[in-house]
């Protein structure tokens, strides 16, 4: 059985990477962008520029649990309930959380509260 010549470089890097590429690669790429002390938008930046150099965009809701699952915990939990059905609600709910979670620290606040008013 002979198969015809692969004349497209995206073609060819497809069937490498179907042939060569552990099961779990995807997954494992993913593993290691995790939020941790980035801002959001620097970590969609970084998921972003991800999924598109590894091409991971095969199933939606795998991406946007992915997504939340490498937020930092307190993201994480409001952008769960939010429960998300597009990456870019994913992507806006963590933004405008981390947003209103900064405007709520003390360190935000004004320095010189004037109390009783």
């Amino acid at each position: 059985m002979h198969q015809s010549p692969i004349n497209q470089w995206e073609v060819m890097k497809d069937r490498m990477k179907e042939k060569y590429l552990p099961s779990f690669h995807e997954a494992h790429l993913l593993e290691h962008l995790r939020q941790s002390t980035s801002n959001v938008f620097d970590y969609i930046n970084s998921f972003k520029e991800l999924i598109q150099r590894y091409n991971l965009l095969k199933d939606p809701f795998i991406i946007i649990a992915r997504f939340i699952r490498y937020l930092r915990t307190d993201l994480k939990r409001k952008v769960t309930l939010f429960a998300p059905c597009i990456l870019n609600e994913a992507y806006r709910k963590a933004l405008e959380d981390e947003k209103s979670m900064q405007c709520s620290t003390p360190s935000s606040r004004d320095p010189w509260p004037i109390y009783g008013e």
